[in-house]
């Protein structure tokens, strides 16, 4: 399984130049998933950029205003579901094809610790 993780720091412009760098790489390297956070904008505008690299399936947490916004999409031959999702993380249940069953934790947290907020 190898994965992309990006900082996009927003994508809520189709034009945003983030967005034909990360679908190159996708095509490029044929990632199983990618996990986008500070996409600031919802999961399902996020889910219509990629579901033409063949992110078929996707879950995440949408943005709260012009912050946040956490988004992971994965192929069709990643048996893979959202088991839980909030602002600062998601959890993802992955069960391999020999039966084993794990979590892969994806998170994000603002780097300047005196604005994240207490949960």
């Amino acid at each position: 399984m190898i994965g992309l993780s990006w900082n996009c720091r927003g994508l809520s412009n189709t034009l945003a130049p983030i967005v034909p760098k990360i679908r190159a790489l996708i095509n490029k390297n044929n990632y199983n998933f990618c996990f986008l956070q500070e996409t600031k904008c919802s999961v399902s505008y996020v889910s219509k950029i990629f579901k033409n690299v063949g992110f078929a399936n996707f879950c995440g947490f949408n943005s709260i205003g012009a912050s946040g916004g956490l988004w992971v999409g994965w192929t069709n031959n990643l048996n893979m579901y959202c088991a839980h999702a909030c602002c600062n993380f998601l959890i993802m249940h992955v069960k391999e094809i020999d039966g084993l069953d794990w979590y892969l934790c994806l998170t994000y947290r603002d780097p300047v610790s005196h604005r994240r907020k207490s949960k």
